[in-house]
């Protein structure tokens, strides 16, 4: 029998680009998880009057390179955290870096906005924010 090459998503790290000119890109603070992203496929109706046996038709239309979600332990003061709302309010495009924490350190860039940004306050718990970037561009993959 072999041995899994599964690994467990602790050390997987989110990172903000600052946009200078070469870019740098700062890791996001606290992140408890993250989802995403959720590509899909559109499927484009091509069916038309001479469809072969009443059946329709279908084309692959564009991909929707999906959202990402992270969750955070929130922390008010942390920069890296509140960059990501400044980008949210001024609706600035960034370019983001996933870097997993395999042997290559494999990293998906893309570019993307910050759409949501949910803080959860429970009484006796940590704070927590759930934090959306939609992806606009394509995932790139080093």
């Amino acid at each position: 029998m072999g041995t899994t090459n599964a690994m467990i998503g602790y050390g997987t790290l989110l990172k903000r680009g600052d946009g200078a000119n070469p870019e740098n890109f700062t890791t996001v603070a606290e992140v408890l998880s993250c989802t995403g992203p959720n590509l899909s496929l559109n499927i484009v109706d091509a069916t038309h009057m001479e469809s072969p046996g009443y059946t329709q038709e279908f084309l692959p239309g564009l991909i929707d390179p999906g959202t990402i979600t992270l969750n955070c332990a929130f922390v008010p003061s942390d920069t890296s955290q509140s960059n990501l709302m400044s980008d949210l309010k001024n609706r600035t495009k960034r370019n983001f870096q996933m870097v997993f924490p395999d042997p290559t350190n494999t990293t998906w860039g893309f570019a993307g906005y910050v759409v949501g940004w949910a803080v959860t306050a429970p009484i006796n718990d940590r704070l927590t924010a759930d934090i959306s970037i939609k992806v606009t561009s394509v995932i790139s993959e080093s």
